[in-house]
């Protein structure tokens, strides 16, 4: 018996859930279609608006069929009048017929000079927040034009909160002095209220669904660039890093097979250069790789001043070097090469001195046996 009342209990907990969703699927259905109207409305298509309308009248009505005390029902039911009354006034091309100018049966009849000094500076104070809330919205309308959407969301909570006071002094002016939608001073500020309500409703609508479209296109940006990064960076690197496979860096010494590898590493980097600069688009990189695209470029210009530069030394150098020698060759062409003493050229002068013993030996001569010979016509002492 037990164990059949927990089975009955527990059908009856099942069941009452699955209503509840129902009840709030049908309200959240109901206040989408609501907005869509309001946006289908202030974007000049009252047609679709009232089909739209006509769809959630429906689903309001499947609500207070399924659950009547739906804590939603009278909000929509507000707001779906509201808008309703609009979009009426909108397809028939004049304005609905405004409540009587005497207030219904219950309230006492009053001009505005008939009003306490309280009532008129309620009222007043409730335009004032209406137009603050007028104010608000056209501002936030403009930083939704400029996808800021902090400051968006700032003023049009701003617009809200300004609405919000404007409800509570209407409703006292209701409360305390009678004062309710259908006097003559109350109507208009009852109006603007419904409408900037709406707009308030749209204008919210319509930047989440901008703010989520831009948080996607960050995203999908973010996830482009990685991969950008990803492609190019370690190629790059590989030119301007000095543990780079292909790192560009002039030679200290004029070797020309250094310099020669160097100059198919430059052609290298030109090229690859310029499949970058040819595959992504200018403002198309990240910060990253705009930095390497960069410095490969820097580095390119650099090798190519350091060689053109260090070529124009050594060709200013050797030219230097020839000059030089060519006027020794002018200033010495009466001198003699010494070719016993030394490689240079020396002048004739240089070998006026005391003669040296192995040329005195020479000059006098030796024989085959070694013993000097004698020069003719002189005798030996």
């Amino acid at each position: 018996m037990m164990r059949k009342l927990m089975v009955v209990t527990l059908l009856v907990c099942l069941g009452s859930s699955v209503a509840a969703a129902k009840s709030d699927d049908l309200a959240k259905t109901a206040n989408n279609l609501i907005r869509q109207a309001e946006n289908s409305f202030f974007s000049g298509n009252p047609q679709e608006a009232q089909s739209l309308l006509d769809q959630a009248a429906s689903q309001i009505e499947a609500l207070k069929a399924e659950d009547p005390g739906h804590k939603s029902i009278k909000t929509l039911e507000t707001k779906f009048e509201r808008l309703k009354k609009r979009v009426d006034e909108k397809l028939s091309g004049a304005p609905a017929s405004k409540s009587p100018t005497h207030p219904p049966a219950g309230q006492p009849a009053a001009a505005s000079s008939q009003l306490s000094t309280g009532a008129v500076q309620t009222l007043a104070n409730a335009g004032k927040e209406i137009d603050a809330a007028q104010a608000a919205l056209a501002q936030a309308r403009e930083s939704l034009a400029q996808n800021d959407f902090n400051l968006f969301g700032t003023r049009l909570y701003k617009a809200g909160d300004r609405l919000g006071r404007a409800k509570g002094l209407l409703e006292r002016a209701e409360r305390s002095y009678k004062i309710g939608s259908g006097h003559p001073e109350a109507d208009p500020l009852y109006r603007r209220y419904s409408d900037l309500e709406i707009q308030i409703a749209a204008l919210r609508t319509e930047g989440e669904g901008r703010q989520n479209r831009a948080a996607d296109e960050k995203r999908a940006a973010a996830e482009q660039s990685a991969a950008l990064d990803e492609k190019w960076i370690p190629r790059f690197e590989a030119f301007i890093q000095p543990t780079g496979a292909s790192y560009i860096d002039f030679p200290m010494i004029h070797d020309p097979q250094q310099l020669s590898a160097q100059d198919r590493k430059l052609e290298a980097a030109k090229q690859l250069l310029a499949d970058y600069e040819k595959a992504v688009p200018a403002g198309g990189a990240g910060p990253r790789l705009e930095k390497a695209a960069a410095d490969l470029r820097l580095a390119i210009e650099n090798y190519s001043r350091q060689k053109n530069a260090g070529v124009g030394d050594m060709q200013k150098a050797v030219e230097d070097e020839l000059v030089q020698w060519a006027r020794r060759f002018e200033q010495n062409k009466a001198w003699k090469e010494d070719s016993d003493r030394s490689l240079f050229s020396v002048g004739p002068g240089k070998n006026q001195g005391p003669e040296p013993a192995h040329r005195k030996a020479q000059g006098r001569g030796t024989g085959r046996s070694g013993r000097p010979c004698r020069t003719p016509g002189r005798t030996g002492n």
